[in-house]
């Protein structure tokens, strides 16, 4: 990897975050809240300057950045203004994963378009029970469909441990048969789930749209990404609760620098597809009701709209610190992971 690609690798993922920090501080400054600070970066704090009650600061760690509140100035704001700026945020990540995404379908959004064949069945496999051949080609599994080595992956795991049907097409065979199979949830090196190897044969196309066509189909696909999302984050915490594990496949912050490294190497597009995907991404985690992210903050407000009253500053702070710990265990777990994979 060379500098230069290190730096807009740490450029593109600062980025999404600072957009998102940008909507607190837009929302807050339409609506004349007092900000403190609005930092590029985290401290220590290179260079400041103050502009109309704002601290714009340059701090010295080059990731994301920061919208400071006053506290009590924040909670003392009417609920409305509140869950207003607490979700400008997460609109912010979403409207900028649909801007590179209209950007995208005007110049030519790249994806894969292909075959994928069995190239072996290992012994005593899940495909070996489910008489998979040399040469068959995945359609499906459970009805979504297979274009490339990403999708069959993408979906065995996201089953595994339950009961799928696969539809595959037989060399000598005009139908496309169907066989039940059971993708393992543990599994040796270089088999994966399902107990094979594979060919891929395809090639690489370009969606394009008319300029005017093309937000719309950018909002559809955004739309699209984000429900895909949410199904495969409920894949993700069921692993999680019933198998008392991490997947192998969701990635940490190790992980999605090493992916967003790569992308930088297949070119622009895939980059800005990538930040799309991360940038919708940002939008629905932030979303979820945790203690220190939007969606825990917005909990709070619920809370003090119903009681009519102030949740104590120490009752906050814990809630809040007790989040943050859980996040930093689940991000601890998924780097380790990360690091494995990249060894």
């Amino acid at each position: 990897m060379s500098f230069l690609q290190v730096i807009v690798t740490i450029f593109s993922l600062s980025f999404l975050v600072l957009f998102h920090e940008a909507g607190h501080f837009i929302a807050a400054k339409i609506l004349g809240w007092p900000v403190e600070e609005f930092g590029i970066g985290y401290p220590p704090r290179l260079f400041g300057k103050k502009i109309k009650g704002t601290l714009f600061s340059l701090n010295l760690i080059p990731f994301g950045g920061f919208c400071g509140f006053s506290e009590n100035a924040m909670y003392k704001k009417p609920k409305r203004e509140q869950t207003l700026v607490i979700l400008s945020g997460v609109l912010a990540n979403f409207i900028l994963g649909w801007f590179l995404f209209s950007f995208l379908f005007t110049v030519g959004n790249p994806y894969s378009e292909g075959r994928v064949f069995v190239d072996e069945v290992k012994e005593g496999t899940p495909a070996e029970e489910a008489n998979l051949k040399n040469g068959d080609q995945i359609l499906t599994v459970q009805g979504q469909e297979v274009n490339d080595p990403g999708d069959l992956l993408y979906h065995v795991e996201r089953y595994a441990g339950e009961e799928v049907t696969l539809e595959i097409k037989r060399e000598g065979e005009e139908e496309v048969l169907k066989t039940n199979i059971v993708p393992r949830t543990e599994h040796p090196e270089n088999q994966g789930p399902l107990g094979i190897t594979w060919d891929f044969e395809g090639e690489e196309k370009y969606r394009r749209y008319l300029w005017y066509q093309a937000p719309v189909k950018a909002f559809e696909e955004s739309v699209s990404v984000v429900k895909d999302m949410v199904s495969g984050l409920g894949w993700m915490i069921r692993k999680l609760i019933f198998a008392g594990r991490v997947p192998k496949e969701v990635g940490g912050p190790v992980g999605i620098f090493d992916v967003t490294a790569q992308a930088t190497r297949l070119g622009y597009r895939y980059l800005l597809q990538l930040l799309a995907f991360l940038s919708l991404n940002l939008f629905l985690l932030n979303l979820f009701p945790i203690p220190a992210l939007d969606g825990g903050q917005l909990i709070f407000v619920a809370v003090e709209a119903i009681r009519g009253k102030r949740v104590r500053m120490e009752v906050r702070q814990l809630v809040n610190a007790v989040g943050m710990t859980l996040l930093a265990l689940l991000a601890i777990l998924v780097t380790i992971q990360d690091v494995r994979r990249l060894i």
